[in-house]
């Protein structure tokens, strides 16, 4: 990327007029938006945990019909 194209995103970031607070700055504590956040973040730590049991499992799978040939 040249010098250019650098200075161009720069200042088109810069003049973005939208600037949205995150969950915990946006308002109440019983807002819709911080429930929303909180569940999408446990959803994606369950895949993730998912995920990590799954390639245990395949590993342990393949090691043991490894070592019972």
């Amino acid at each position: 990327m040249s010098v250019r194209h650098a200075i161009a995103l720069l200042f088109l970031a810069a003049l973005s007029a939208n600037a949205n607070a995150c969950a915990t700055c946006m308002g109440a504590d019983d807002a819709k938006m911080i429930y929303a956040s909180n569940s999408v973040l446990w959803c994606l730590l369950a895949l993730v945990g998912f995920i990590f049991i799954a390639t245990g499992a395949t590993a342990f799978f393949l090691w043991r019909h490894n070592r019972l040939k």
